[in-house]
């Protein structure tokens, strides 16, 4: 599992071009092409298309605003959990990115196709 400091921060915005990108009050991007497993409380489904434009205003509608409460990338599964009960997961794609994580400090994550996961650590300071 890799701990990432987001917890505590806020979602600021859910950016309105594809992929979906959502910024954190911390200068943490979460993006996210893949398949979004999501609270039923949100989505009848559960799932929403990550390419699909409308999936950008259902977040919008449902976390900006609201403050992440657990991040956890276990394997190749991005979860992130919101107040109010709001969860969301990205899986792994065989054949595409699917979902990475770039902090502020320039360390990056990306859930290569198939589910290995690219790191980059923090860049020294200067």
């Amino acid at each position: 599992m890799i701990d990432l400091d987001i917890e505590g921060a806020t979602v600021e915005k859910v950016d309105n071009v594809l992929p979906v990108s959502i910024f954190t009050s911390n200068d943490w991007m979460i993006k996210i092409e893949s398949d979004i497993h999501i609270s039923p409380s949100i989505a009848e489904s559960g799932v929403l298309d990550g390419e699909d434009p409308d999936t950008i205003s259902i977040l919008k509608e449902s976390i900006t605003g609201l403050e992440v409460v657990k991040v956890e990338i276990a394997s190749s599964r991005l979860h992130l959990e919101f107040e109010g009960s709001i969860a969301i997961d990205a899986q792994s794609d065989p054949d595409f990115e699917s979902w990475g994580v770039v902090g502020p400090y320039g360390q990056r994550i990306e859930c290569m196709p198939g589910g290995e996961l690219a790191v980059w650590p923090e860049r020294p300071s200067e």
